[in-house]
């Protein structure tokens, strides 16, 4: 009712994350290994940002915030452009803007995002699609959105179970640990020969 009257609702906008997902999982297949354009990529953009009714950076901005990416940090951000594609989507980035500046917004959503999940390859979001939810996860969040149909916090605890780095981590500190219990039961196994060893001879 409130959008109906005043052209926008109250607080961040929402959107579905199953639908999110489908379009970063379809845009990972369709650049996976693809060189990056970035002409191209630029200018859809700041096509889609003009369709939102907002202003786009500048194309000197652009290469700027790129320039020092490599090649699969910018096919990362034309999995995220690609994402504009949705309507919903566009929606939210109109709406979201009004809530914060637009140059946060795209750096949040789109040049950081790329930039800082390295983990997050296209390959590895093609095959699973718990890395591409990650992903979609976000880029609601960089977008200044919520994810419909979940509290603040519950969208929170999500994303923390998915922290593709996080698990990793976590992986790698549980094998070193199963690496030093292991090393110590062979200490204890040795040291339990040496002291049979020892009793035999007497």
């Amino acid at each position: 009712m409130i959008e109906r009257l005043f052209g926008r609702s109250s607080g961040p906008p929402a959107l579905a994350v199953k639908d999110v997902k489908e379009q970063i999982a379809k845009a990972a297949v369709r650049f996976d290994g693809q060189p990056p354009d970035m002409d191209l990529m630029r200018a859809r953009l700041a096509d889609r940002y003009r369709d939102a009714g907002l202003t786009p950076i500048a194309p000197e901005e652009f290469d700027s915030f790129t320039g020092g990416f490599d090649e699969e940090t910018c096919r990362r951000l034309a999995v995220l452009v690609a994402a504009l594609e949705s309507e919903e989507v566009l929606k939210a980035l109109g709406n979201s803007s009004e809530e914060r500046p637009l140059m946060e917004q795209m750096k949040a959503a789109f040049f950081d995002l790329a930039h800082y999940t390295p983990l997050l390859t296209l390959e590895l979001m093609r095959q699973s699609h718990l890395r591409a939810e990650e992903l979609a996860r976000r880029f609601i969040a960089g977008l200044g959105a919520t994810v419909q149909g979940e509290s603040v916090k519950a969208s929170r605890q999500r994303l923390e179970r998915l922290d593709y780095a996080k698990l990793l981590e976590e992986t790698e500190r549980a094998k070193r640990a199963a690496a030093v219990r292991m090393e110590k039961l062979h200490e204890m196994q040795d040291e339990q020969e040496r002291t049979r060893t020892r009793r035999g001879k007497w």
